[in-house]
């Protein structure tokens, strides 16, 4: 037909067909009844038997049946017809009577119901589910099934039901969406039960919103997370977004998901669950929702909300604060909450909530009868806040005296508060006073850490004594200071861990008063998960580390320390297999091989920006990490005539996050493929915004996601904004980029990303470059790291053996006089001079004739001169001494002349 349809078509004649039906509509009814004469005049010529008897041929009407719905134009709505709404129902009650209905009757009552989804829109697949289960039991289509209670809710629903959502399906969905929102969700990790995280833009800005999972949640498959998080979200930006009545187009990375909003149907039980929750807010706001699936690299800020660990999700005993909103109360208001710890239906969130009264509690002027359980670091500026407002709070604080924020509440050198505080309540050390938030946190953070560290650090008698309590609990507090904040982090689950394995045991024991017996027998407990889960030694190394760690905070020896408990390290060594992952270093004759193939002229946009990627990783011994900070603004990407200065906002070793410079020299005898040039001409052929235009404009990283053109490609964005940046090519795409590149090239082995990284220093050390030097052009900050990220060469390997053999004169023949062969020079292992190139040989001055006068040296055979090939080489270790030879010869490094 629709070849028959394409010159009305042409004409613009509104019309439409399927099989052998069809429908004409037009804004004149007076044109449309002209029409109908040439289009039936049409078909009678092309052979059709028109059935006039079941075609509308009288007046043109506004509400017309068509393929078994009503379809009404004015309205703009489908409606299921009387009769078949009448057929429906008292089938549906026919069933409810029956005991045992025939599957071919429970199927014509799931096929009628489906049939009406162009009405009903997702409700025909959502609420027939539990039929299609029941059906799918059957034996035969003759077979009589007992209904179940999931069927028989369904079939009461469409009873009650049916003529809520009928007629309410729109005929023309709206095509301007209205409002975009990314979602995500995270699902249980070893930090935490996960969460969900979303973001929109409102009013020209980036609006977050997140929570964390509550225990059920967290239990939840992948595709319930992903919906349960689309549902937040709606009910987040609801308020702030006015979503009722508009188009909404959740972007998510969970196909399932986005298959379950558009088509209404789910598989898993808690999926339709929450399909049916989630299509239910939709109808009553009136939101015409619809999902688009997105890969997850393009996700990424939605991502990084939904992992973010709340360390403050935490809350008061519900009992604890019935007590004192009776005595001080009643509240109004929670001023720092979740959704999922809030104690008052009003309260301030970090982030969007749903129900939330408001996003950062300081945007607001709090009133005279507010609850405050803030994070205990930023007591001092809820003090400061609540004396603008002149509000009056039930405030939660510790009892801490050392604290900057102690002498806004007290007077008198702290012996009484001030005259503000009409009142105070002792909580005491209740084991129960703070309840765990949806993210495992029992306490505040660190404030059952301090409290056991500081009962540590008190033996004996001083344990009376209140002067040395409060050194305790500052010694105590202060004492993470002296490290990284990184390694509070590698050590803080593994300790965690041996805090609940110390509180399991019968009786439990005091965390800081484990004997080396009781941590050995913990250790041995790791090894046998560690072998149960097939993983490496390193888990009992760490938690052995992390009890280790701790106990130094606390001013205690190690228990770890004890002869059995290196035992059941060495246990775990031997035992278990080790997890490594080696990675080579790249070449100069793997990147050459690499920008030959990839930089040439002509080279498309994509290919010149990986190669020179993988050029400036490989000079500046950069991580893809580094690589993807690297910004294209001209104060931040400096470029002269003798090199260039890269920034690095953030680093894995910037422990300051104070940045890092990297200045990479310009190499002209390289000619193009010289690092600085290949990034000026990426500059140039990618057409590079390097300076934005306004002040809230992004101008976005050197790496980033290239679009395919007829002329060689170009970036997919040139610019951004402060609300919605240009990001970075993510990982997974740069690494598979990287690997079919490597490929393409002849380049083999096991080249990864950060095999640039290890092979620039590699061949730095290779050139005679010092540890020192290759140290700060790394950012490492212990320099045993420099050694790590060296590779030895083959002749460095060799160079061991034929230093051996260089030592051992006595393995030749010996005979009479002086013609034996004897050790006359001492090899020791080849180390790096301290500056300039390295030597491609050593060479020895040859005796005088008539034996050996004193301080020469003694030939090793006829030549008259020796060769040493490979001396002052870089060994593994990257150190260099050269030859020790007689005393009184001359040696020669590097051009200069050097007495030995």
């Amino acid at each position: 037909m629709r070849e028959v349809f394409r010159p009305w078509r042409r004409k613009g004649w509104r019309c439409c067909s399927y099989i052998d039906d069809s429908a004409h509509a037009d804004q004149n009814a007076e044109t449309l009844v002209a029409r109908r004469e040439i289009i039936l005049a049409k078909l009678a010529d092309l052979g059709f038997n028109v059935n006039l008897a079941k075609s509308m041929l009288g007046p043109p009407q506004h509400r017309f049946r068509y393929l078994g719905m009503l379809i009404d134009t004015s309205e703009g709505v489908f409606i299921v017809p009387d009769d078949k709404r009448s057929r429906v129902l008292d089938s549906i009650r026919g069933l409810l009577k029956t005991k045992r209905p025939s599957a071919r009757a429970l199927a014509s009552v799931k096929g009628q119901l489906v049939s009406m989804t162009w009405a009903m829109g997702p409700w025909a697949r959502l609420r027939t589910r539990a039929l299609g289960q029941l059906i799918e039991t059957r034996r035969s289509w003759e077979s009589h099934l007992r209904l179940s209670e999931d069927a028989r809710d369904e079939l009461t629903w469409w009873l009650d039901s049916f003529d809520k959502f009928n007629g309410r399906r729109p005929l023309w969905p709206p095509v301007r969406v209205t409002s975009l929102i990314h979602c995500d969700a995270a699902g249980r990790s070893a930090d935490g039960l996960g969460g969900w995280g979303a973001w929109t833009v409102l009013d020209g800005q980036l609006s977050a919103a997140r929570g964390n999972w509550k225990p059920a949640d967290s239990a939840m498959g992948s595709t319930p997370q992903e919906l349960r998080a689309i549902l937040l979200a709606l009910q987040s930006f609801d308020g702030p977004a006015g979503l009722a009545g508009h188009a909404v187009c959740v972007l998510t990375d969970s196909l399932n998901a986005s298959n379950v909003i558009n088509k209404g149907s789910a598989r898993a039980d808690n999926s339709h669950a929450i399909a049916c929750t989630l299509h239910g807010y939709c109808f009553e706001r009136a939101i015409n929702i619809r999902a688009e699936w997105i890969p997850r690299e393009q996700n990424q800020i939605a991502d990084h909300l939904s992992k973010l660990r709340d360390s403050d999700d935490w809350m008061v005993n519900p009992t604890q604060f019935k007590r004192l909103n009776k005595l001080w109360g009643p509240f109004d208001i929670d001023l720092f909450a979740s959704h999922t710890n809030h104690q008052l239906p009003r309260y301030y969130s970090r982030f969007l909530t749903p129900d939330t009264s408001g996003v950062d509690a300081f945007r607001f002027a709090w009133g005279r009868r507010c609850w405050a359980n803030p994070p205990f670091g930023i007591i001092l500026k809820v003090l400061r806040h609540a004396r603008e407002c002149k509000a009056r709070l039930c405030l939660i604080v510790p009892y801490w005296p050392t604290r900057d924020w102690w002498p806004e509440v007290t007077t008198d050198e702290g012996s009484r508060f001030c005259h503000f505080v009409h009142g105070v309540r002792m909580l005491g050390r209740a084991s129960n006073l703070f309840l765990p938030g949806s993210t495992g946190n029992s306490l505040p953070k660190g404030a059952a850490e301090l409290g056991l560290r500081a009962r540590a650090l008190l033996p004996g008698s001083h344990a009376a004594d209140t002067e040395c309590q409060a050194l305790a609990a500052q010694l105590a507090e202060e004492a993470p200071l002296s490290r990284r904040p990184a390694t509070h982090s590698q050590y803080g689950g593994p300790w965690r861990s041996f805090l609940a394995w110390c509180r399991r045991r019968a009786p439990p024991v005091p965390p800081y008063a484990a004997s080396p017996q009781l941590v050995a027998l913990y250790l041995q407990s790791v090894l046998n998960s560690a072998t149960a889960d097939g993983s490496g030694p390193s888990r009992v190394d760490v938690a052995g580390k992390a009890i280790a760690f701790h106990y130094s905070l606390a001013g205690l020896p190690n228990p770890a320390a004890a002869e059995s408990c290196a035992n059941v390290r060495a246990t775990a060594a031997r035992r278990l297999q080790v997890q490594r992952l080696h990675r080579e270093a790249m070449s100069a004759a793997d990147l050459a091989a690499v920008l030959c193939a990839h930089a040439g002229p002509g080279a498309p946009l994509l290919r010149l920006m990986m190669a020179t990627t993988v050029a400036l990783m490989f000079y500046g011994f950069l991580r893809f990490d580094d690589m993807a900070e690297v910004s294209v603004h001209a104060d931040l990407l400096l470029i002269t005539p003798r090199h260039m200065a890269i920034f690095i906002p953030r680093s894995k070793t910037d422990v300051a996050m104070d940045g890092q410079w990297v200045h990479i020299a310009r190499l002209p005898h390289l000619g193009g493929f010289c690092p600085v040039a290949l990034t000026e001409r990426l500059l140039r052929q990618g057409a590079y915004r390097r300076l934005p235009a306004a002040a809230d404009e992004d101008v976005g990283p050197l790496l980033r996601t290239v679009q395919y053109t007829a002329a060689g490609g170009r970036l997919q964005r040139l610019v951004g904004t402060r609300a919605s940046p240009v990001f970075s090519m993510s990982y997974g795409a740069f690494r598979s980029n990287f690997l079919a590149r490597l490929r393409e090239a002849g380049v083999s082995g096991n080249i990864k990303p950060h095999s640039m990284r290890i092979g620039g220093n590699s061949a730095a050390a290779d050139a005679g470059v010092p540890a020192s030097l290759r140290q700060v052009h790394g950012r490492w900050k212990p320099a045993t790291m420099v050694g790590h990220y060296t590779r030895p060469t083959l002749e460095d390997t060799l160079g061991v053996t034929r230093a051996m053999g260089l030592a051992g004169g006595s393995l030749g023949p010996s005979g009479a006089g002086a013609s034996g062969i004897r050790a006359v020079a001492s090899v020791s292992p080849p180390v790096r001079a301290a500056a300039g190139p390295r030597p491609a040989a050593v060479v020895l001055a040859a005796p005088p004739a008539g034996g050996l006068a004193a301080g020469a040296v003694a030939p090793l055979a006829a030549p008259r001169a020796l060769v040493l090939r490979g001396v002052g080489r870089s060994s593994r270790r990257g150190v260099t001494r050269g030859v020790r030879v007689a005393r009184g010869v001359r040696l020669a490094v590097s051009g200069r002349r050097r007495s030995s």
